[in-house]
């Protein structure tokens, strides 16, 4: 477990993909030689190596360093000698500890097994949460990040929480606002949040795009170190607490403030985290958009507001209403953030006063977070409005249901409310040079589907299946059916990928901004390779994804000029020109052929760097492994 337990969100460097939250453990001195964790008594980090490589680093740049920096300086391969250029330079890092959640951990073990790695390269944990199906209960780059400061003053009151700071900034910033940055939350207002309040924050940072967020070690952490058993570790921070927090008079290139003391608590949704709503104003808000007004279903946990803090404030409210005569109008489910908190709250009387007031505690899973749901109350298609204490709510993400409206807020008001159409649109697949296809505000979850396709993430031909199934076809605004032009008939997105395939026939997707927003999934980088695709390009990216979509091989590109995008066509073919000259900073041309036998030539933008072109010109990241290897 990490000193400061650092929830980075999606850092895939050490292990490359499927790093969803790392933990960076900078609590060791070398002569104290406390264990990292109670499962990992042989792992140790050195405190003296973090103040020396952050020394060099600081007398190198000459000025203050943020925590952001201390964290990745001290973590630099060579720091003496990397050049480190912000908003330039691809560093070196060398993580003490990568932990990963079971579904994408599983593919990614067997990549680098596949490349003939005898063994990981630094202490590595898996958990196991996202493949248990919810039903009736039970049981990167920080290369180039310029970081936010988000200021907080004042102290939490009344009815607002931890995520209601975090569903505020949001709402400031949008799911794309984050993109390449690392936010990094100071000031005197983190005094007032708990520790398990902000592993909530830092949890959702990737909702905004967020490389990571992180907090400044303080009292909160230490407590809380201590009171789970982590007395040694907690002691050996504080002693070196100066390397934990700010440097006085660091730089942010950002500054969001935040005045705890007024804000207000809030819900976000539907259909994205970041439209943000104070819960005072959701009534009217959803009455004038026409949304469903009867809340269906309510939802607290997963790993996002599950702590014992969570359950504890939920079940407050739930004796409340019993002690009033009431129980739950709508269907009410919890999900425990781990065994330990299921054990605690069975102890406690917490979980028998959430069922009592009608709810169902599920297994300590994902279950509904990531659409590991079987959800039986509504047929598929009928529009309901559920409210979840969960980080997404992106269309058809817990229950694999469109048409539900899926708000996302604290788990006190649960239980006791939402769009704008995030939908995408296919301009079609066609034949060699490259085939085109075009879609809109496309996420993880549009790109490789969660839920029931979680247990074929072993298995990629079999998950390839479910490549942009959720995408809207713009020439019959149909979800998942496209023209195969080869055949002239209509097919699903993947059959018709996999004839183009068979036919060797290359194809590229064309989008819109912040392509691959959402979770980390690298199987939406590899489905596509998979199935032939070639390049994707868009107006921007998601950062976590465009580094994925490299590391397998493929070409992500972003227009110089966005205004480009609406020159592409549903019939049009692409040629992308100068890859045997790829070189960084280099752009490549695009040659539009129209239907009509016009043509035009495009710029396009890269951010590949030289040890990334080499992935390219291997087939992939994994590729060159083992090419090195040889």
């Amino acid at each position: 477990m990490a000193t400061y337990c650092l929830t980075v969100a999606r850092l895939q460097l050490a292990l490359g993909q499927g790093a969803r939250r790392f933990h960076v453990a900078a609590a060791l001195n070398a002569k104290a030689k406390v264990a990292m964790s109670h499962f990992e008594p042989n792992s140790y980090i050195n405190y003296d190596k973090l103040r020396s490589n952050i020394d060099i680093v600081r007398k190198r740049l000459n000025r203050p360093l943020t925590l952001s920096e201390k964290i990745v300086y001290g973590h630099l391969d060579d720091p003496a000698g990397q050049e480190i250029a912000r908003g330039r330079t691809y560093l070196r890092l060398r993580p003490d500890r990568v932990a990963m959640q079971d579904a994408t951990a599983q593919m990614a073990m067997l990549q680098f097994i596949s490349s003939g790695l005898p063994k990981v390269a630094v202490p590595s944990t898996i958990h196991c949460d996202h493949l248990i199906e919810a039903q009736i209960g039970g049981a990167q780059d920080l290369q180039t990040a310029k970081v936010i400061g988000v200021k907080l003053t004042g102290t939490l009151t009344g009815w607002t929480s931890p995520k209601d700071v975090i569903l505020k900034v949001a709402g400031i910033l949008t799911v794309k606002g984050g993109t390449g940055a690392i936010v990094e939350y100071h000031g005197p207002g983190v005094d007032s949040i708990s520790c398990t309040g902000m592993a909530t924050i830092c949890n959702m940072g990737a909702e905004i795009g967020a490389t990571t967020s992180v907090f400044p070690f303080n009292h909160r952490m230490k407590t809380y170190l201590e009171k789970t058993g982590r007395g040694e570790i907690a002691a050996l921070a504080n002693e070196n607490q100066d390397l934990l927090v700010p440097d006085s008079g660091c730089h942010y290139d950002q500054i969001i403030e935040i005045n705890l003391s007024e804000l207000k608590p809030h819900i976000n949704g539907p259909f994205t985290p970041d439209l943000a709503h104070p819960v005072s104003d959701i009534g009217s808000v959803a009455e004038k958009n026409g949304w469903p007004l009867d809340v269906k279903v309510g939802l607290i946990g997963s790993c996002t507001n599950s702590s014992y803090e969570d359950m504890g404030r939920a079940a407050s409210l739930a004796k409340q209403a019993l002690d009033k005569g009431l129980k739950c109008k709508a269907q009410f489910t919890v999900t425990p953030g781990s065994e330990q908190i299921r054990a605690t709250i069975e102890r406690d009387g917490y979980a028998k006063v959430l069922r009592d007031v009608g709810g169902v505690v599920l297994a300590n899973a994902c279950g509904p977070c990531i659409g590991q749901w079987d959800r039986r109350d509504v047929k598929k298609g009928e529009k309901n409005t559920i409210v979840t204490s969960f980080n997404r709510n992106f269309t058809a993400r817990n229950d694999a249901n469109p048409a539900t409206h899926a708000f996302v807020t604290s788990p006190e008001p649960l239980p006791s409310q939402p769009p704008t159409e995030r939908s995408l649109n296919w301009c079609r697949p066609q034949e060699m040079t490259t085939d085109c296809s075009c879609l809109r505000k496309c996420t993880t979850d549009h790109i490789s589907a969660a839920g029931p396709w979680l247990k074929f993430r072993g298995h990629l031909d079999n998950i390839s299946n479910n490549l942009l199934i959720g995408a809207v076809n713009i020439e019959n605004d149909a979800v998942n059916k496209i023209r195969n032009l080869l055949t002239g008939e209509f097919g699903g997105v993947p059959d018709v990928a996999r004839h183009y395939k068979k036919h060797n026939v290359s194809w590229v997707v064309v989008g819109d901004e912040n392509y691959g927003e959402g979770s980390s999934r690298e199987h939406a980088a590899l489905e596509p390779r998979h199935l032939g695709g070639r390049a994707i390009i868009v107006k921007s990216f998601a950062r976590i994804h465009e580094t994925n979509l490299k590391k397998q091989g493929l070409l992500p590109l972003t227009f110089s000029n966005p205004a480009d995008y609406d020159k592409i066509c549903p019939d049009d073919k692409i040629s992308i020109v100068g890859l045997k000259s790829l070189a960084p900073g280099k752009p490549l041309k695009a040659v539009i052929k129209h239907s009509d036998g016009s043509t035009e030539t495009i710029e396009l933008n890269h951010t590949f760097n030289e040890t990334q072109i080499e992935w390219f010109q291997a087939g992939s990241a994994l590729n060159r492994m083992k090419e090195l290897q040889k």
